[in-house]
């Protein structure tokens, strides 16, 4: 019986359909003037390879399983010809097509996916300045952060108090001081906050900062 196998192709579909729309965006925008972004999504645009050519082949598949729901049909079509049989043969080929293309889309999807938010987040905050990474002549050389004027992303502007930041050299480090609800966690979480950003590839909230490329840590 082909129902248990129908029904899970039916499921796959139902899942692979929800992407169809994000992959057919992304498959019919011209991407040229985007090279990074044009290369990210390669996987999506070779010819041969389109997700919406896959899709459309598998939805045809479907609508062919779907005569088994039509008992008088079906029967007909088993007698003159290897219906079920031809079906299953063009099914596996195809999910063998999609195991080794899927794993791509989806990894090209995930990337797309993360410069669009940082893209949207960089056009709602046009004052957040971009960072400078610094690459260290001596690959022994400490990690470093100079940043002027920064401040917690998530504080509204007119509520947000910013600082002066200079971490540079071996043990240099900042003791901070404060009585209760002062602002010395918020701190800290503004310096991991810009860091994550700035590493991320994203705008951070400041007037400049500029960074050697570091591991962040933190302990509570």
């Amino acid at each position: 019986s082909i129902s248990p196998l129908f029904g899970r192709v039916l499921t796959l579909h139902q899942e692979l359909e929800k992407l169809v729309s994000v992959m057919g965006i992304l498959e019919r925008t011209n991407l040229n003037p985007c090279p990074t972004i044009r290369d990210v999504c390669a996987p999506l645009l070779t010819t041969a390879d389109r997700p919406s050519r896959h899709l459309a082949r598998l939805s045809r598949i479907c609508q062919g399983l779907s005569v088994k729901a039509h008992p008088l049909i079906h029967l007909g079509l088993n007698l003159f010809l290897p219906w079920d049989l031809w079906l299953v043969s063009q099914l596996d080929r195809t999910l063998t097509q999609l195991r080794h293309h899927l794993p791509q889309w989806l990894e090209s999807i995930g990337h797309f996916d993360a410069a669009s938010a940082l893209a949207r987040f960089a056009y709602l905050n046009p004052h957040y300045s971009w960072p400078s990474l610094e690459i260290p002549d001596n690959p022994q050389q400490s990690p470093g952060l100079t940043a002027h004027h920064l401040g917690h992303p998530l504080i509204a502007q007119d509520r947000r108090v910013t600082n002066r930041v200079d971490l540079r050299g071996e043990g240099h480090l900042i003791l901070i001081t404060g009585s209760n609800m002062s602002g010395k966690s918020t701190f800290l979480r503004t310096i991991g906050l810009n860091i994550c950003l700035a590493q991320a590839g994203g705008p951070v909230c400041a007037e400049s900062l500029s960074w050697t490329w570091l591991r962040l840590y933190c302990c509570i």
